[in-house]
Formats: C-alpha cells, sequence, structure tokens
C-alpha cells in the first residue's frame, strides 16, 4: 500500500528529480522509491559488515584481516532471511 509522506531536500535535487521524470515518465516517487530500494540492496552489506566487526571483541591484525575477507566474500544469498523464528 502506498502512503503519502513530506519530504525535505535540495532544490538542486529537486530539479534533479524533476528533469529525471520528464526523462522517464517515472514519478517522482517511483524514481526516489527505486534509488532507496537500490541504495539499500547496495550498502546492505556493509551494514552487516560494519555491524558484526562493531560487536566482535579485539582481535589481533591477522584475525582481523581473516574476518574482513570473509566478510567481504559475502554474497547477496548469504544476506538472505533464512527462517524466522519468535523467541
Amino acid at each position: 500500500m502506498r502512503t503519502r509522506h513530506n519530504i525535505m531536500m535540495d532544490e538542486e535535487v529537486w530539479q534533479l528529480l524533476k528533469e529525471a521524470r520528464m526523462a522517464t515518465d517515472k514519478s517522482i516517487s517511483q524514481i526516489l522509491e527505486e534509488a532507496v530500494k537500490e541504495y539499500i540492496e547496495r550498502h546492505k552489506k556493509d551494514s552487516l559488515k560494519l555491524m558484526l566487526l562493531s560487536s566482535i571483541p579485539y582481535v589481533d591484525e591477522e584475525e582481523e584481516k581473516e574476518l574482513t575477507e570473509l566478510l567481504d566474500s559475502l554474497t547477496p544469498e548469504d544476506l538472505e532471511v533464512a527462517e524466522v523464528e519468535k523467541l
């Protein structure tokens, strides 16, 4: 269900959105929705990596390098929710 929301942004960004609307024949809402979804998908791995790194106790440089390489190698499938359980 789509709902109405008010947002504030730079006038320059608003003008870019209006130009994109005319060029793509999509509404500004559609353009923003697609851009947000793409942004979140692109940065999902970074967010997970940051969250995991901040919750790990201190490790030496070698262990940190190994953990970073493992986190960097995660695929989108690795980030999908496999099963949800209520506690």
